[in-house]
């Protein structure tokens, strides 16, 4: 069976409204999603549009898929002037499911559930120095491991892998090296 694409929608019609929503500012969107006629009326409430749970197109969960195109109008026409993370904020401090489209920035700066976890930690690498980074995102026993190294330099590491895991001993490691100089110098 090959099904068409939904788009943003909830491909087994489950959450209605399911999509992502323009909001303020350049390429800016936020996620909206409701399951059930008691949490639409929640997200209306949120809108301050209280009446639309009462819309005949859209009181049942079934007239909600049906007027998809035109509940989404409605929706992006309410979060289309709003900050994006008050769109958010409000939607899920009534219990409605919604999120944020994040670029890096905003995982780095604005992404309380990544700070409160640690997400983010600093390395050293050679040649830029000390750098912000993602940790680990595993942890063993409640913790992540202790050290973690930043990228090392093109060629860093190649004597060690070559020696230690291929086994080529230094004699042949010196030797290799200087044919393969004595190539780049030419006749």
């Amino acid at each position: 069976t090959r099904h068409e694409p939904v788009g943003a929608r909830h491909p087994f019609d489950v959450y209605a409204p399911h999509g992502v929503y323009r909001a303020a500012g350049d390429d800016e969107w936020v996620a909206i999603a409701v399951r059930g006629d008691a949490e639409f009326g929640t997200l209306c409430a949120v809108m301050g549009r209280p009446a639309l749970a009462d819309d005949e197109r859209f009181a049942t969960h079934a007239g909600r898929l049906q007027n998809a195109d035109a509940l989404d109008a409605l929706i992006d026409a309410w979060t289309a002037g709003q900050d994006r993370y008050a769109v958010m904020e409000a939607c899920q401090a009534a219990g409605v499911a919604a999120g944020v489209v994040q670029r890096a920035p905003d995982l780095l700066n604005r992404d309380a559930n990544l700070a409160a976890r640690g997400f983010f930690t600093t390395t050293h690498s050679e040649p830029w120095g000390e750098h912000g980074i993602d940790a680990f995102p595993a942890r063993f026993d409640g913790e992540r491991p202790p050290r973690y190294d930043g990228v090392h330099g093109l060629g860093a590491d190649t004597f060690a892998v070559l020696t230690e895991l291929l086994g080529i001993d230094d004699e042949e490691w010196f030797s290799q090296q200087e044919k393969m100089l004595k190539e780049l110098a030419g006749p």
